[in-house]
């Protein structure tokens, strides 16, 4: 209906694979984004060598009706085209290219793929860990966090490398990365053995988890990498140092268990039947681990466990479960 009646001039091949892009059309019936840039049995694409196509002879067919020496109608009606089904993107590849788009994101989160992770493994978000530049000029306000370990993870969402240029380390190659999550960013930067270490991590639109630790500035100066004797009263300097990098889609490949903490008297069978009937549906596959699933039932102060003989693969639509109902579940995960 769109290319029948928008001026395919002014609204042209490049102008329409954006608002796809975009989710223009996601709303209508039977359609989706994918759905457009397919090929058919024949060999064409769906978007330039059959819909835009279709648009230009119509409207052409129209036209000639239109100027009719004896004002007959002669106008020929042509077959729309129909859209192959069962076609979907990823929720990654849709969003980025949602991004190169419009640049951003309106259908979604980019980081709502790994939603679980991040709130069931992470201990803190990024706007709570502070830059290297606050611990150093502000590493009064952050005593606190001394021999803290620290778990963030989020988006990777540009990259840069380069060469020290001056001084005694000219020549060494560095790196640094700007990660975001749900609420911020924040820029890590990776020096001399950890740029080789965690090289293979500096990429762009890889979804990341860093665990470290907020230690003692002066410890990695010191020969025998002990802690440093600190005086009553007195402000240690501090600096966030990694111990590990790894991929988002790994966080939860060690997980043995879940369990779910029931409030007896305040239990929606509606969506624990849901999540029921997501176990039942699912059939056994290699390509997701099958996890425990178990129960902790409150009555009146009362714990009551139950280790039940159910499993679950945690697949997409089961994290998405967990996602979407995140605010009245409460579980957590028990690893090997």
């Amino acid at each position: 209906d769109f290319v029948e009646r928008v001026n395919l001039s002014s609204c042209n091949k490049k102008t329409m694979e954006s608002l796809i892009y975009a989710g223009a059309f996601d709303s209508l019936d039977g359609c989706n984004r994918e759905q457009y840039f397919i090929e058919n049995e024949k060999g064409e694409w769906q978007l330039n060598d059959v819909i835009i196509r279709y648009g230009n002879r119509f409207q052409s067919s129209k036209n000639d009706s239109q100027a009719s020496l004896f004002g007959d109608d002669v106008f020929v009606d042509i077959m729309r085209p129909s859209l192959p089904q069962n076609v979907q993107w990823s929720r990654i590849e849709r969003l980025n290219k949602e991004r190169e788009a419009i640049t951003i994101c309106l259908s979604s989160h980019p980081l709502d793929d790994y939603f679980v992770e991040i709130k069931k493994v992470t201990t803190h978000s990024l706007k709570d860990l502070p830059t290297e530049e606050e611990f150093r000029n502000n590493s009064d306000k952050y005593q606190h966090l001394l021999n803290e370990k620290i778990l963030v993870a989020g988006r990777v969402a540009d990259v840069k490398e380069g060469t020290i240029r001056n001084g005694s380390r000219a020549g060494e190659p560095y790196g640094g990365i700007k990660l975001e999550d749900y609420e911020s960013s924040r820029e890590f930067m990776f020096w001399g053995k950890d740029f080789t270490t965690y090289h293979a991590f500096l990429r762009k639109d890889c979804y990341l988890m860093i665990e470290g630790v907020v230690q003692d500035r002066r410890t990695k100066w010191n020969k025998w990498n002990k802690p440093q004797e600190t005086k009553a009263e007195e402000i240690v300097p501090l600096e966030f140092s990694i111990k590990r990098v790894v991929f988002l889609h790994e966080v939860l490949s060690n997980v043995s268990a879940i369990k779910f903490v029931i409030n007896v008297s305040e239990y929606d069978w509606g969506i624990y039947q849901e999540l029921f009937n997501l176990v039942k549906g699912q059939k056994p596959t290699e390509s997701y681990r099958s996890i425990r699933l178990d129960f902790e039932f409150l009555f009146n102060g009362i714990k009551i466990s139950k280790y039940s003989k159910l499993s679950l693969y945690l697949t997409p639509e089961i994290k998405e479960f967990l996602r979407k109902n995140h605010k009245v579940l409460d579980y957590s995960f028990k690893f090997d």
